[in-house]
């Protein structure tokens, strides 16, 4: 099965992504974000693709990227 996480590199101050395609066996990872990734939340919906909220470095600044389901 697919695995879809959205998370916050605390090192780097980068809003990551990874994807498994084998129950966690392995993973695939890349930055989205490197201006914050604060309090991310990670939606997946069949016809848009993945969706992926958080805030940036400002408090006030709501973020939003959508990913292909299969990027």
């Amino acid at each position: 099965g697919e695995v879809y996480v959205a998370y916050y590199d605390y090192n780097n101050n980068d809003l990551m992504y990874a994807r498994s395609d084998d129950h966690g066996a392995t993973w695939t990872t890349r930055r989205l974000s490197d201006s914050g990734g604060y309090y991310n939340s990670i939606q997946l919906s069949a016809g848009a693709g993945i969706a992926i909220s958080y805030y940036g470095r400002n408090p006030n600044s709501l973020r939003y990227c959508l990913l292909p389901k299969n990027p």
